[in-house]
């Protein structure tokens, strides 16, 4: 039986500003809540054999595998895969949160954010 493990990175830096990020060459990183996080998944998972860690290319979600893999670091290998990056939200880059809600509120999941992908193609990167 094959088991696919999904997990959230833990809370950013990013998150606690609320602000949108979608360009991980922006990423600040993990909050300390976010650190904490990251350490309880490893317990949470401790149990669960792992094969393999994928992430996206984000800070965030490299150091969130690291800590909740951290008891395991020489035997789980660990692979990015850029397109399970984060929406590519083009000019709302470090905007609010608010910024990015109104935008997509106003517009259907086929409208590319202006300069970056629409929210139907993003889940079409991750489905392949």
């Amino acid at each position: 039986m094959r088991l696919v493990l999904l997990a959230r990175h833990g809370q950013s830096l990013f998150n606690v500003d609320g602000v949108i990020n979608g360009d991980p060459a922006r990423d600040r990183g993990l909050s300390p809540l976010g650190v904490e996080e990251a350490t309880a998944l490893g317990g949470q998972i401790a149990p669960i054999a792992i094969d393999v860690c994928v992430t996206s290319r984000f800070p965030r979600a490299q150091e969130t595998a690291r800590l909740a893999l951290e008891a395991r670091a020489d035997t789980v290998p660990h692979v990015v895969d850029e397109d399970l990056d984060d929406i590519r939200i083009g000019e709302l880059e470090g905007k609010t949160l608010a910024d990015y809600r109104e935008w997509k509120h106003a517009h259907t999941r086929d409208d590319p954010f202006p300069g970056g992908e629409s929210l139907n193609d993003a889940a079409r990167r991750y489905a392949v």
